[in-house]
């Protein structure tokens, strides 16, 4: 029976014991099944450091992570692919595993039905028996990467170009100006291209070639965040998402330690945008106006850069409305424009082309120093709460 009356009040220590939020990641189920591959596959390396570093790890030892809902339930699903049903634990980090295991979206519960490949060849063999609605990552474990499938991507030209993720080793350290040049770098490999696989996946097609996905912004954020969770993290930098701070809740915070700084850490702050077209122009500069606005509010006190990124899926992009600018820079806050290739035609059907060739080198306009005016992050704090003028 239920007693009405007024509410009981909490009191301030029953408040403070509840604790933070937990935000969760962004993106499709899918989406945050890669995310959760490429976190538990770095914890893998560090467990196994040693053995890596020794040449103890196989070149043919690979494992093939493939997202269900229920691993032993859908263990009759893979049949062909092997009737082995032996529990793995997320948190064993077993140096010799490898073969096909089932997991869920989280990898909280995963099961190999397969023990291992003959070869890496083997493995992605294997793969293209597998329903093309099916989403998987396949991981060479010594050659620490990541590539993976999407739900309904080909699975003939996926074997030809597989999106890959990297779990890179480059000793520079971190700093505003490198974590520009990455995003730049992301952006050059991945979505200026339309046929590109990553690229195939924030659009609708050639059919409807200036129509992007539900929610292109969350897409996009959920790719970038595990391109540079996965390049940072042997600089054992912390990078997430939708992180709740005075401004609101930023997409991504990169974070890395700095024992010698004021604060132990420092951080920089993403913010992303996306231009859709059919909106019109004074809804893209209203909204590119807000990502200005957001990224200076995002400032924490051991900011050293903010980032309002914006992702151009417009069919006329030469307007690039640099108006902007001056606003941006009064504010401190790095914006960035990335153009977007639509679907126009046979492109989309194309081969894709060769991603690891190295990014020709950003002019000044797309990588600008920014490191001289993130000394003063705290004295434009006031920026953020002063009056502001109408979007330019």
């Amino acid at each position: 029976m239920s007693v009405t009356g007024n509410p009981v009040a909490l009191s301030s220590q029953e408040i403070d014991s509840v604790g933070a939020p937990t935000v969760t990641p962004s993106g499709t189920e899918a989406q945050r099944f890669v995310q959760a591959c490429s976190a538990w596959y770095r914890e893998w390396l560090d467990a196994n450091a040693s053995i890596l570093a020794s040449n103890g790890i196989k070149n043919n030892q690979v494992l093939v992570l493939i997202h269900v809902v229920s691993p032993a339930v859908e263990c009759a699903d893979f049949a062909n692919v092997g009737a082995d049903k032996a529990p793995v634990f997320r948190a064993a980090f077993d140096p010799d595993l490898e073969g096909v295991v089932l997991a869920t979206e989280n990898t909280r519960k995963m099961i190999r039905i397969r023990n291992g490949f003959s070869s890496i060849s083997d493995a992605m063999a294997t793969c293209m028996g597998l329903p093309a609605e099916t989403t998987f990552v396949v991981i060479p474990l010594a050659q620490r990467k990541m590539m993976l499938h999407l739900a309904g991507d080909d699975l003939e030209s996926w074997c030809e170009h597989p999106p890959e993720f990297k779990m890179q080793s480059v000793p520079d350290a971190l700093s505003v100006e490198r974590i520009d040049k990455d995003i730049y770098e992301f952006h050059d490999q991945t979505l200026k291209i339309a046929a590109s696989r990553i690229s195939r996946r924030i659009w609708l097609g050639p059919s409807q070639p200036y129509k992007l996905v539900n929610n292109p912004e969350e897409a996009i954020q959920s790719y970038l965040f595990t391109a540079l969770d996965n390049r940072y993290f042997y600089l054992k930098a912390i990078v997430d998402e939708e992180t709740v701070g005075r401004g609101g809740r930023c997409d991504i915070r990169v974070q890395w330690p700095n024992p010698a700084g004021p604060h132990n850490y420092t951080s920089v702050m993403i913010e992303l945008k996306v231009l859709i077209e059919g909106r019109g122009n004074a809804a893209h500069r209203r909204w590119i106006w807000k990502g200005i606005k957001q990224a200076n509010r995002y400032r924490r006190v051991d900011t050293a850069g903010v980032f309002a990124c914006i992702f151009d899926g417009r069919k006329d992009q030469s307007d690039q409305m640099p108006g902007f600018k001056p606003h941006a820079e009064r504010l401190d806050v790095n914006l960035r424009w990335y153009q977007m290739d639509a679907p126009l035609d046979k492109a989309w059907d194309d081969d894709v082309p060769d991603l690891t060739i190295a990014p020709a080198t950003p002019d000044d306009g797309a990588v600008a120093a920014v490191g001289a005016g993130s000394v003063a992050v705290h004295a434009k704090q006031g920026l953020s709460t002063s009056s502001e003028p109408a979007a330019p």
